[in-house]
């Protein structure tokens, strides 16, 4: 791997490590206007917050992992988490522009799969 490459992929490895640590503090934390986005699963407000607590830890455990270990099928799960919040938003009645306004939560783990896959070759 030569050096521009190198620092390209630490770069993108810290904008995941950011995207999903920093969702996931706010989950651990509970966000109130996220506990609607857990209607599927419950009906409680309470298990709604246990259940973004767990959503927080995963995202945090997601977000060091990729710091330390980029491994693709991490990246992978990253990926499709990252599409999946992303088009909650439009299904549950919010505008269609939040799904692009969150458009790298998905695309930036996906850019790093793929270069990592490029770097293989």
């Amino acid at each position: 791997m030569n050096k521009k490459n190198s620092i390209i992929q630490y770069l993108i490895r810290f904008a995941v490590a950011s995207i999903f640590i920093s969702h996931g503090i706010i989950a651990y934390l509970g966000k109130e206007e996220w506990v609607e986005y857990l209607s599927f699963i419950t009906q409680n407000e309470t298990e709604a917050y246990f259940i973004m607590k767990m959503i927080g830890v995963l995202d945090i455990s997601l977000g060091l992992t990729v710091v330390f270990f980029p491994i693709p099928i991490v990246l992978l799960w990253c990926t499709f988490w990252g599409f999946l919040t992303a088009a909650m938003r439009p299904i549950y009645g919010e505008s269609f522009l939040e799904f692009f306004e969150r458009a790298g939560n998905w695309i930036t783990p996906l850019v790093l799969y793929l270069e990592i896959k490029r770097l293989k070759k």
